[in-house]
């Protein structure tokens, strides 16, 4: 499995976006949540967040947005995650 990860703590919106794995992430925080969007055109893939507790989605078909978001608490750091199906 191919994966990648950000952390960030949850001082004020935050927001950012890369070309990573062959497929595009969007992750930050927004409106009191944190969250991970990841795109790949050609393999099975997902997406995680972490904010003291895993959420999680993964076996997203091609060509589908895996789409993850979780609550942003204060005081925590929040961790993003993008990958792809072994």
């Amino acid at each position: 499995m191919v994966a990648g990860v950000l952390a960030f703590t949850p001082a004020a919106a935050f927001a950012g976006s890369q070309l990573v794995g062959g497929g595009i992430w969007n992750y930050g925080t927004s409106a009191g949540a944190i969250y991970s969007h990841y795109l790949h055109n050609t393999q099975c893939h997902g997406a995680s967040v972490h904010n003291g507790k895993l959420y999680r989605v993964t076996n997203i078909k091609p060509g589908v947005w895996a789409k993850v978001h979780a609550k942003d608490w204060p005081m925590r750091v929040d961790h993003a995650y993008w990958h792809k199906c072994a």
